[in-house]
């Protein structure tokens, strides 16, 4: 098919080309960066809009109540960049989550918050896999603290009746110090060695209230809990964390955001493969299964305008990236 490339069309395409390149490790966390998602957050607590992602506790109930962040919400409660703990746009994209780690004592009893999903595959023992996160501190809050992790899990963690720390030893903990910036997204990462079988991962602070380390940021915030913002998680095989370049064993893609075509090319080749495609909501709009190929040409007719999700697995590996595409 030939194309006029306007200068419009050729900046959109260096920008699909520069962005969109896929590394060659596996990220296990489905929707790490909370941008799919099954409905626009309307108030506190909800979290599971976020496709994948699950509040461990009870709630409506006894228990802790994540939350999700979309700039979809519209409203000052739940949308990005403003929202009830602060201001802070998204590390990428358009959403994250939110978690209360910690709140002084006398002010209440132990509260703590946790975030869970589970993993794309379970965790091969004695394989090294590199964990990574952003977080930031919500600009309403008076206290800050240093504890916050992962916790590595063989089965899910459900049914929980209390605002309690759970009682698990995080893997990966923060070894940052003090979590008090407002302004910058703070990478929180480590490397673990599975013992083999582990299938979810849940996020907060595994610390009781005696055991935590806090700080007090301002006298003049509005919540005397620590609040954390939560965005970009990640878990791969260590040896597989490097970005690709041309040539190397992966996938890229190059996109024509006008006319809603694709083309993935595979330095490798790929034998076997499944190519999937979604929308922002997760809906399904294009499969193509057995794809044997060095390079996959791709149309969509009638694409409504949007950000869609490009998977594809080969048995062995898994690539995915975000694309911009359709008619303005």
């Amino acid at each position: 098919m030939r194309m006029k490339l306007t200068s419009a069309y050729i900046t959109l395409f260096l920008l699909a080309f520069h962005n969109f390149k896929i590394c060659n490790a596996q990220n296990l966390i489905p929707n790490g960066d909370f941008e799919q998602f099954i409905g626009c957050p309307l108030t506190y607590s909800q979290l599971d809009s976020a496709m994948f992602w699950f509040n461990p506790a009870v709630n409506p109930g006894p228990g802790g109540s994540p939350d999700y962040f979309n700039q979809c919400a519209g409203n000052t409660v739940s949308s990005v960049p403003g929202n009830f703990p602060g201001y802070q746009p998204a590390h990428s994209g358009v959403a994250y989550g939110g978690i209360i780690i910690f709140t002084q004592p006398p002010f209440n009893a132990e509260q703590r918050e946790y975030m869970e999903t589970p993993l794309l595959s379970a965790l091969v023992a004695n394989t090294c896999y590199h964990f990574e996160m952003y977080v930031n501190y919500g600009n309403e809050c008076i206290f800050a603290v240093e504890d916050l992790g992962v916790y590595f899990s063989n089965s899910a963690i459900t049914g929980i009746m209390n605002f309690n720390a759970l009682p698990f030893t995080p893997q990966i903990s923060n070894t940052n110090g003090m979590l008090s910036d407002t302004v910058n997204w703070v990478l929180i990462s480590g490397d673990y060695t599975a013992a083999g079988g582990e299938n979810h991962i849940i996020i907060g602070n595994f610390n009781n209230d005696t055991a935590t380390t806090y700080t007090q940021t301002t006298p003049f915030g509005t919540f005397q809990f620590s609040y954390y913002y939560i965005d970009d998680v990640s878990l791969s095989v260590c040896t597989g964390t490097g970005e690709q370049h041309p040539g190397e064993q992966g996938m890229f893609i190059f996109t024509d955001p006008l006319s809603g075509s694709l083309t993935l090319t595979f330095p490798g080749g790929i034998h076997a493969g499944t190519i999937k495609i979604c929308n922002i909501l997760g809906k399904k709009i294009m499969e193509e299964n057995n794809i044997s190929s060095f390079q996959k040409d791709i149309r969509l007719d009638n694409i409504s305008p949007g950000i869609y999700f490009v998977s594809v697995f080969d048995g062995k590996n898994y690539y995915s990236s975000k694309v911009v595409l359709g008619r303005n």
